[in-house]
């Protein structure tokens, strides 16, 4: 559990300190496109449990471009936020790579945590001992009684529908299904930010975002359609191919 809660911690830190230098639509973007890249390097090559197919090459191919898409889109003025500045998007970019890296190892360890027979909600409870830990000593007891008679409703509602409740339904996930498939589904999370800046009128329309978020969806449908048909049973592949 100590490397569980190691990466929780550098992926939450990582997240927090990309948003004081990038908006959150580029954290989403790069955080979540190189789960599937790294997921399949270290399952692939380093533990070599999970052998890499053609098709998974591909997806993951086609989510790097389309995330260097992003990336130009946004550094060049493009994307729906407009300009920012070059040492604000190097450092934004590099602790959200940081945080997506931490995040992706997190997800491949408490699959194997799930395997060796430890509970969902065992890994949930503890995971979160390290950052706790840290957090109070990083901010010191007397701002986070401040923040917290000042927030509390609202740190309470993220605390719980945005953290508790996913990571509960996320470690479910990682427990039944594989790893790289998890790391594929949450790559479609820049979608939910297209729509939610949508909603939000400070956010102009920008087709560069719109065409690099489709082109990332497009590419997890690959990946997810690839892991489908190699665990079809071979009886089911043949009378769909006899069809």
């Amino acid at each position: 559990m100590l490397l569980v809660n190691f990466t929780t911690l550098v992926s939450f830190l990582g997240y927090f300190i990309a948003l004081k230098y990038i908006e959150p639509a580029i954290y989403s973007v790069v955080a979540t496109s190189v789960g599937p890249v790294i997921t399949l390097f270290i399952t692939g090559v380093i533990l070599k449990y999970e052998r890499a197919k053609g098709v998974d090459i591909l997806s993951c191919s086609g989510i790097i471009v389309s995330m260097f898409f992003l990336v130009y889109a946004i550094y060049s003025g493009r994307s729906a936020v407009g300009s920012i500045s070059l040492s604000s998007f190097v450092n934004g970019l590099f602790m959200t790579f940081i945080s997506g890296c931490a995040m992706t190892i997190n997800n491949i360890w408490s699959g194997r945590l799930n395997k060796r027979g430890v509970r969902p909600e065992y890994i949930l409870a503890s995971r979160f001992i390290l950052l706790i830990v840290f957090s109070l000593f990083a901010a010191g007891p007397e701002p986070v009684v401040t923040t917290a008679k000042e927030y509390g409703f609202s740190i309470a509602l993220i605390a719980l529908l945005g953290n508790t409740f996913s990571l509960f339904l996320l470690q479910y996930g990682i427990k039944h299904t594989s790893s790289f498939s998890v790391a594929m589904i949450l790559v479609c999370s820049p979608l939910f930010c297209l729509i939610f800046q949508g909603m939000d009128h400070q956010f102009a329309f920008s087709l560069y975002s719109t065409i690099g978020i489709l082109s990332c969806s497009l590419f997890v449908l690959i990946g997810i359609w690839g892991k489908k048909q190699k665990t079809m049973p071979k009886e089911s592949l043949t009378e769909t191919q006899t069809r």
